[in-house]
């Protein structure tokens, strides 16, 4: 990563293909997402990052029983959200309001950064190593 992040300070154009959303966070000016030979989207990793997730993310820790219906709640009020099989994802762009309507414990609630991986998440529906 090294020999990169030098090769890119001197102005070096560098095709770089990875499954690592960090490393092309850090590494990329302009990314293109693929999934299954398609371009999905094609941006700079912020710009990705803030059209298709919005700066915060929020999980949201609950029981199996209770995810069904939390998830068609906020289905329903149009927030984007994904199930992350232990978690169930809220993305700030669609509206992190809609959880306030929810009587969830503060305990139950994560909130950090979006980023590269989310936006993969969120476009393809499927993890990384996933067939």
């Amino acid at each position: 990563m090294e020999k990169i992040t030098d090769l890119k300070g001197r102005g070096i154009t560098i095709l770089l293909t990875t499954h690592y959303m960090e490393e092309a966070s850090y590494l990329c000016d302009r990314l293109l997402v693929l999934d299954a030979g398609k371009i999905l989207v094609e941006g700079s990793p912020d710009d990705l990052v803030k059209q298709h997730v919005g700066p915060l993310v929020t999980e949201v820790k609950v029981s199996q029983e209770e995810k069904g219906c939390i998830m068609a709640t906020l289905a329903d009020l149009g927030v984007g959200l994904d199930d992350r099989g232990d978690s169930i994802v809220v993305y700030q762009k669609d509206g992190l309001g809609a959880l306030n309507d929810l009587e969830l414990s503060e305990n139950q609630l994560t909130s950090r950064p979006a980023n590269l991986e989310d936006v993969f998440l969120r476009l393809t529906g499927r993890g990384l190593r996933e067939e």
